[in-house]
């Protein structure tokens, strides 16, 4: 190499030999936590290994299951009825049924009326489109068909708690 002149480590300016020498500290700590970390990383291997066959597993579990769920329709029957209160203001009222176990549930007003402001809505949308709005048979369908999923919705969160 021509034009390159050697020079003695001592002779370096002083902030060159500190950058040397904390490159070369660097280099050997990182090389021992390296060492360090070798029969962890071999554990992990390992285990990573011995969790293969269980996801493998679990994964073809997973698509029977989802075929199983597809061929059979395991969704309780829910029924909905409007009763009245001693002859008063009319309400509805949910019964859902697990094989022979039913629950009967009373749907509260505000439920009622949201479901309710929930078809007006849709209404006034469909009159804006210049399409015609519900009859009352698809008012009645409507409002049956949210309250059964209120039902279930009940169930999941609070009916399953309660036994009798």
């Amino acid at each position: 190499m021509k034009g390159v002149k050697s020079t003695k480590y001592y002779q370096l300016e002083r902030t060159y030999r500190q950058k040397l020498g904390r490159s070369n500290r660097l280099s050997k700590m990182i090389e021992i936590r390296n060492e360090q970390l070798r029969p962890l990383l071999d554990q992990v291997r390992i285990l990573k290994k011995n969790l293969k066959p269980l996801e493998d597993e679990l994964d073809i579990l997973k698509k029977e299951l989802k075929e199983l769920i597809e061929v059979n329709d395991w969704s309780p029957s829910i029924i909905v009825t409007t009763t009245r209160i001693s002859g008063k203001y009319p309400y509805y009222r949910g019964k859902i049924r697990f094989g022979d176990k039913e629950k009967i549930k009373m749907v509260p007003r505000k439920v009622e009326n949201r479901i309710k402001r929930d078809l007006k809505s849709r209404n006034e949308k469909l009159l804006k489109n210049g399409k015609p709005e519900y009859t009352e048979i698809e008012k009645d369908t409507f409002i049956r068909n949210h309250i059964k999923d209120w039902v279930l919705d009940w169930w999941r969160e609070e009916g399953i708690l309660k036994r009798k």
